[in-house]
């Protein structure tokens, strides 16, 4: 699953990942980059008694989120 906030920031693609150093701009840059991007990946279920989608994370953007579940309420719209 991968969530990407709007406006995203503007950047060159660097010819290695960046690092900081101790530049305040790189540690700026890389922070409003993480603060506009989500993602995790994992397996998914679907309840069909209760309408629950349950998504158990496995890998995450932010590490202390590997192994949790996450379920919501949804509704299925068929044509």
């Amino acid at each position: 699953m991968q969530i990407a906030g709007q406006p995203r920031p503007t950047m060159e693609v660097p010819g290695s990942r960046p690092t900081l150093n101790g530049v305040p701009e790189v540690a700026q840059l890389k922070a409003a980059v993480l603060d506009t991007y989500y993602a995790y990946g994992g397996t998914w279920e679907y309840d069909e008694a209760t309408s629950k989608v349950t998504h158990h994370v496995e890998s995450s953007l932010i590490p202390g989120e590997a192994g949790l579940s996450h379920s919501q309420t949804v509704t299925l719209l068929l044509d």
